[in-house]
C-alpha cells in the first residue's frame, strides 16, 4: 500500500530499505501531522519569537485558491 508519506520517504531516502517498505494508514498520517508535526512547529515558532526583538504578526484570512469556499489563515511573523 503506497501512501503520500511513504512516497515522500522513498524520494527522500532512495537507498533506504526501510523507506522502500514503509507504509502507514491514512488516518495515522493525519494524526501524526495534526498532533506531532503541528505541535512541534508551533513550539519552535513560539520559542523563536520569544527570544527575538520586537516583532510584527500579519495574517491573511481568505478563501483558498481552489475556489472550494474553504477558509485558510496564513500567519507571518
Amino acid at each position: 500500500m503506497h501512501t503520500l508519506a511513504g512516497d515522500l520517504f522513498r524520494k527522500m531516502l532512495p537507498d533506504s530499505k526501510i523507506a522502500a517498505k514503509f507504509s502507514v494508514a491514512e488516518i495515522r498520517s493525519t494524526y501524526f501531522m495534526k498532533f506531532e508535526v503541528t505541535v512541534h512547529t508551533k513550539r519552535m515558532l513560539v520559542n523563536r519569537v520569544k527570544g527575538s526583538s520586537p516583532f510584527v504578526v500579519m495574517f491573511n484570512e481568505s478563501l483558498d485558491k481552489s475556489n472550494q469556499q474553504e477558509k485558510q489563515m496564513d500567519i507571518h511573523v
